[in-house]
Order: structure tokens, then sequence, then C-alpha cells
């Protein structure tokens, strides 16, 4: 779940400046590094929501028991 969500924010960043680049616009850093931040942190969340919970959790416990 990490390795996916900061492998996605790297590419975001190495595209976003790659395109920079490509259009000889100077490279702005901060605003990169922060989206692809928040893009890492946005993936990250989405992939978190995406495992399910386990509602029986303390039915299976009592059975165990």
């Amino acid at each position: 779940m990490l390795k996916n969500s900061l492998s996605f924010a790297v590419i975001f960043f190495l595209t976003g400046t790659i395109c920079q680049l490509i259009s000889s616009q100077p490279i702005s850093w901060f605003e990169n590094i922060m989206v692809s931040l928040l893009v890492f942190l946005g993936y990250l969340f989405f992939e978190w929501t995406n495992i399910p919970f386990d509602w029986n959790k303390k039915k299976h416990k009592n059975r165990e028991e």
C-alpha cells in the first residue's frame, strides 16, 4: 500500500518536472513537491479506504474463546 502510493507520487513529480523542462519554464520545485505530497497522501487515503473493515470481529473473537 505504501509502496504503491510512493511510486505514484514519484511518477507524478517526475512528470510535472519533465513537462516544465520541456516547455522551457522555470522549474517550481516547491509546487512540484507539495503537489506530489498531496497526491501521495490522497492515494494513501484512497488505498486505506478500500480495505474492508471486519464488522464481525467481536463475534468471531467470542466464538474462538
